[in-house]
């Protein structure tokens, strides 16, 4: 055997005794396996509901962050907001990781692996530095200049 077929057997323990339950042999197909459980359909409500929050949160912020340029005083329901969104946000970094996707021939593709590759060659680099930025902000004494570096990161969001 080579080295390549050596990498994808199942190493010993809890995983290997899953697959090989489940008459799988490699710790892929264990994987997917496992992870395809959590797998969500695009056209499912909650799924669309999701959507639907995540585009109205755009919406706000396409409107809210201009505002904040000028050092507009951040009321009590902007604060509320603005967690909302913030916890929705990293909420939605992980979910897109379990959400199946309609491919280019309209067919919906479920296989973890497909969606995780999908996703972390399309918008989780960027969805992840906004939300890095965002926690940052909001953990950290906010300087002016952070504040204006994390506010125009967050306008990148509005081009998803």
């Amino acid at each position: 055997r080579t080295r390549s077929d050596s990498q994808d057997e199942l190493p010993f323990g809890v995983v290997a005794a899953a697959a090989k339950a489940h008459g799988m042999r490699t710790t892929k197909a264990c994987l997917e396996h496992c992870v395809g459980r959590w797998v969500v359909d695009p056209d499912k409500p909650q799924c669309v509901v999701w959507d639907m929050i995540g585009t109205l949160s755009i919406i706000y912020e396409s409107i809210i962050l201009p505002l904040q340029f000028f050092n507009v005083p951040d009321s009590l329901p902007i604060l509320i907001i603005g967690w909302f969104l913030r916890i929705f946000w990293t909420l939605d970094l992980p979910v897109n990781f379990i959400t199946a996707y309609r491919d280019v021939t309209d067919k919906i593709e479920r296989r973890p692996s497909k969606i995780a590759e999908r996703y972390l060659k399309s918008w989780f680099v960027i969805d992840a530095c906004i939300l890095l930025a965002d926690w940052l902000e909001s953990l950290m004494v906010r300087t002016a200049r952070f504040g204006r570096i994390v506010k125009s990161l967050r306008l990148i969001r509005q081009f998803r």
